[in-house]
């Protein structure tokens, strides 16, 4: 077989984009680069580029080294992006004022969100006061509003003045578990509040007037309300249209998440495909020629009215900007490479916001239509029927094995597993969403008509109970060792090695890359041998940051054992992360040693509420309390010598932060879980 050789010159973005994510992630990683050092380094490479590329040489290394200072000035434009996106970093930042400002003024932005105890208050900051004066600031905040006692009615434009009780977004700190923190930081918050009715004083009452959009999405949300009665269909329907995700079940959220169909009920790129498809075949309909030649344009404007409807997600976004480039294209009767506008609209993308490469949305829509452009022709060759339904068939099922190829890696990663019944449910959910959403145009048509739709919501209803029939079925036979699987960021970008090196031998048919493939593959082997001694040897106690209850377990080996009952909540975000984190399984205790337990030969003691006895002396390493305690410092003093005093998250915050301060006070070393996040004894 003749081999094929690559060249990056009619992909011109793949370098620009890799150049803009290196500057990205390195101001984001160091951030103590100032913006006049980006600058100054963006100026001098821009500058020495140009002049390279404008005299004229008859040497090759002046054109390399002309393009390779424009890429590095590319990174350096990356940093600087990034850093101007920082909030923190601008000078009115109402972070800057963290211990001197009194009061703060904000404004409401978007309708208010029911919690089941609060309401969310998605705000920004006008003003803060200092010393009586009040000193315009920027920022976003937010603010939930107990909902006992709540008399007041919060509106969009409002304007309000809150107490200085704000609270900085910290990482639980539970092993493994998602950082809240960061994830927080990256979309501009850092601090949230939490407030009653009576310490909000509402400065505005007039509502400013809400936005053609705003409104648009509030219409749609009544009309659909207004003609589904099934809360289930409703609640799928608004995820779909308007991105409304608050009224889905939990259960159902795991039937597709466990099946691998998510980006049904979260906006992505499917939806804007079939949208824009829809409006393209029903302007094609249409007998007037001018309209016809400029259906794409037509298409890329009422897509972009979509977009701003569901509230632009990341992962829409770039579908409608990789569909308003081709538009664009179509019309100017200009052909382009379809990997280069998928790595043009990253580019434009990431130039917008460039912390969008940490959302997981944005990043599974990437790989995935990467995978897609790359892999589909070759998989789609593999058979060829010549029956015109098993062709759609098979191009579908090509479709759905090239997405996987590039996204399977990041679904463990982030998720803990793979959707194994997703080549099965794809097809049928494909072909379901796609009735949903025409169903869904009809019947807000008909409702715009005067004409009652309530017939159409019945047909959505029983279409959806018979797909959620099937995919729950589909959901229990996914193999639960499917539903536990993990792997760290080195084992991610290993995995990415071996299927880059495997998958450029098959098309190169070079054998550098497959001895680099089979090397890396032994590399990943050796790194999970290296997991399971460290893992086979650990011995740890980990007290989770959880509210409102004790949460403990106890790690020897490869086994886990909790000592306190958990919810399905904490289970799934503390407790689950940690057992796949360090290799373990659930077990029970051998033995039954009370609350004394030994790790490292460190003795660890749970204290209850009646393990004290009188005139008893009994030194431990680390004593954990918990809310079931009576405060005696004291008597801990004398009866334990503690060397550690771990406060557990069960306490009331007023109440842990006066057994904390009392501690400290006494000299005793203590650490409070809600307020230094969770412990791991001895540390990671």
């Amino acid at each position: 077989m003749k081999k094929r050789k690559f060249s990056f010159q009619p992909y011109p973005f793949i370098m620009l984009l890799a150049a803009l994510i290196t500057g990205i992630l390195l101001q984001d990683n160091l951030q103590s680069i100032s913006l006049s050092t980006w600058l100054a380094g963006l100026i001098t490479s821009a500058v020495i580029s140009i002049l390279l590329h404008l005299l004229s040489s008859k040497y090759a290394i002046q054109s390399f080294f002309g393009n390779a200072l424009l890429i590095l000035s590319f990174v350096f434009l990356g940093g600087i992006i990034c850093y101007l996106q920082n909030d923190s970093n601008i000078t009115s930042w109402y972070g800057k004022y963290l211990n001197r400002r009194q009061a703060l003024k904000i404004q409401l932005d978007e309708t208010p969100i029911e919690k089941p105890k609060t309401l969310l208050l998605k705000t920004s900051v006008k003003a803060i006061s200092i010393n009586n004066k009040w000193i315009a600031a920027e920022g976003k905040l937010w603010v939930y509003v107990y909902k006992k006692n709540n008399n007041k009615q919060f509106n969009n434009g409002q304007t309000f003045i809150i107490p200085n009780e704000l609270v900085e977004i910290k990482s639980s700190g539970n092993p493994f578990a998602f950082d809240q923190s960061k994830y927080a930081n990256r979309n501009g918050l850092y601090h949230q509040c939490f407030l009653s009715n009576e310490k909000i004083l509402l400065l505005d009452s007039n509502n400013s007037k809400s936005s053609l959009i705003s409104n648009l999405r509030t219409s749609l949300k009544n009309v659909i309300s207004k003609n589904i009665e099934d809360t289930t269909t409703k609640a799928l329907i608004l995820a779909m249209v308007v991105n409304d995700r608050t009224q889905l079940e939990p259960e159902l959220v795991n039937a597709y998440s466990l099946t691998g169909t998510t980006h049904i009920i979260a906006i992505s790129g499917m939806h804007v495909i079939l949208l824009a498809s829809i409006i393209l075949f029903i302007i094609g309909k249409i007998p007037l020629r001018h309209v016809k030649n400029s259906r794409y344009l037509w298409a890329m404007v009422l897509v972009w009215i979509y977009i701003a409807i569901t509230g632009f997600p990341p992962s829409a976004v770039r579908a409608a900007v990789m569909f308003s480039l081709y538009a664009i294209g179509n019309s100017l009767k200009r052909d382009s490479q379809q990997v280069n506008t998928w790595a043009a609209s990253g580019f434009i993308l990431l130039c917008y916001n460039p912390y969008w490469i940490y959302d997981v949305g944005f990043q599974l829509s990437f790989l995935a239509v990467l995978s897609i452009l790359l892999f589909t022709k070759s998989i789609v060759e593999w058979w060829q029927p010549k029956n015109h339904i098993l062709d759609v068939l098979w191009k579908t099922i090509a479709i759905g094995i090239s997405v996987q190829i590039l996204v399977f890696p990041l679904v463990i990663y982030y998720f803990n597993q793979f959707p194994l019944m997703g080549f099965i449910a794809n097809i049928p959910a494909g072909l379901f969403s796609t009735i949903l959403m025409i169903g869904t145009i009809i019947l807000i048509t008909i409702n715009s008509l005067g004409l009652s739709a309530i017939w159409i919501g019945k047909l959505l209803t029983y279409l959806t109970k018979a797909f959620h029939s099937f995919l729950f079925i589909l959901s229990e036979l996914s193999p639960e060792s499917f539903r536990m699987l993990y792997i760290d960021a080195v084992d991610y970008w290993i995995t990415m090695a071996i299927i880059i090196c495997f998958c450029t031998f098959l098309y190169f048919r070079k054998s550098m890359q497959l001895f680099a493939g089979l090397a890396f593959s032994i590399l990943l082997v050796i790194n999970f041998i290296r997991k399971d001694w460290i893992a086979f040897h650990q011995e740890k106690i980990i007290v989770y940051n959880t509210t409102n209850e004790s949460n403990v377990s106890i790690i020897k080996g490869h086994d886990i054992f909790h000592i306190y009952p958990y919810n399905e909540k904490t289970y799934k975000y503390a407790i689950k992360p940690a057992i796949l984190g360090f290799r373990v399984k659930e077990t029970k205790p051998e033995n039954d040693s009370g609350n004394i337990f030994y790790i490292n030969n460190k003795k660890i003691l749970l204290l209850g509420s009646g393990d004290i006895q009188q005139q008893q002396t009994f030194p431990v390493d680390v004593l954990v309390v918990s809310n079931n305690c009576t405060f005696e410092p004291e008597t801990w003093f004398e009866t334990f010598h503690p060397k550690l005093i771990i406060i557990d998250g069960s306490l009331p915050r007023w109440k842990a932060m006066k057994w904390k301060e009392t501690l400290t006070h006494a000299g005793a070393k203590t650490r409070w879980v809600q307020d230094s996040g969770a412990c791991v004894y001895p540390g990671l």
